[in-house]
This record gives C-alpha cells, sequence and structure tokens, in this order.
C-alpha cells in the first residue's frame, strides 16, 4: 500500500463500537417522533486496548486514545492493569481534562470490565476525521460505515445484529 509500519498508529482505534440509541422502541410513530425532533439515532464509541497501564506509558496511551478518538461520540482508554496509584491519579487528572474514560478489562470475562472513569460524552461528530479513518481503512469503510449507513437507511426496522461484530474484522494489524 505504501505505507510505513506503524504511520496510523495514531489514527485507528483498537476497537470501534457502534450505538443504536433507538433500538429499545419498536413503535415507529415514537421512531418517527424522536427523528422529527432531532433525535441522533446513532452514537460511534473508540476504544484503545492496553494491556498494562504504569506511570512510564500513561500518557503515549492516553494521547493516543486522545487521537484516535476524536471522531466519536464516546472515548475509552481499556487495559486489564492500572499500575500504581499516582498512575490511577495521573488518568483521573488527564481523563476530566479531556473527556476519555477508563476501563478496567477483566481478560478473563471481558463482560465484566468496569467502567472506572466513565467518558463525556461529544455531541458532534468530527466528520472530518471519519471521513479520514474509513478512507485510509478499507475495513471500516465496508464495515463500520456501512454497517451505520444500513441502520440509518433502513430507518425503523434496522437492528445491531452481533454477528456483524467480530473483534478481529475492523482492525488491520
Amino acid at each position: 500500500s505504501g505505507r510505513e509500519s506503524g504511520a496510523d498508529k495514531w489514527l485507528h482505534p483498537d476497537l470501534v463500537g457502534l450505538q443504536d440509541v433507538q433500538e429499545d422502541f419498536e413503535n415507529p410513530k415514537t421512531i418517527s417522533l424522536m427523528n422529527s425532533l432531532g433525535q441522533k439515532r446513532l452514537k460511534f464509541w473508540s476504544f484503545e486496548v492496553k494491556q498494562k497501564i504504569n506511570r512510564s506509558n500513561l500518557r503515549e496511551a492516553f494521547f493516543q486514545t486522545v487521537a484516535n478518538s476524536f471522531w466519536a461520540n464516546f472515548a475509552y482508554l481499556v487495559a486489564a492493569e492500572l499500575i500504581g496509584s499516582d498512575t490511577e491519579k495521573e488518568l483521573r487528572w488527564l481523563a476530566n481534562l479531556h473527556g476519555v474514560g477508563f476501563i478496567h478489562l477483566n481478560s478473563g470475562e471481558p463482560s465484566e470490565s468496569d467502567i472506572i472513569i466513565p467518558a463525556k460524552e461529544r455531541e458532534e461528530v468530527d466528520w472530518n476525521m471519519f471521513y479520514r479513518l474509513v478512507e485510509s481503512n478499507e475495513k471500516y469503510k465496508k464495515n463500520y460505515l456501512d454497517i451505520a449507513n444500513g441502520i440509518v437507511d433502513a430507518k425503523t426496522t434496522k437492528k445491531l445484529n452481533p454477528e456483524d461484530w467480530k473483534i478481529d474484522v475492523i482492525k488491520d494489524r
């Protein structure tokens, strides 16, 4: 492809998520009203995953998360280990300043992971960064963008299918 190895390290998050905020509503009139009043249909999530965070790698991991998530409504740094109370104190300070959340990953049971610091929602998606992300990675364009458009195009009937979200599908390593 002509790109240097690692050139997009700070562009692509490790995982992405898509939330259909209307998925729990079955009544088409309710959804129609939500749409008419400008309710957002989708929210975008970005996750940067690390094995461990300590004082020496915190800032690099954190600012990689910031760089990888400018486009998303929610950004999270995720790690299986957070080492040191001074590391957590610095992480909380950075998170408060930049709105990035932190998830303590339970690598044995990922569904039992804990949100230690909730992310602050960015109301607006940075569409320039979103465009750059999908144009620089065919898998994002084909999987993430197509799924999002499929939901929006279907208006009231399309639901997210967990089978569309295989962890290794999106990220090129």
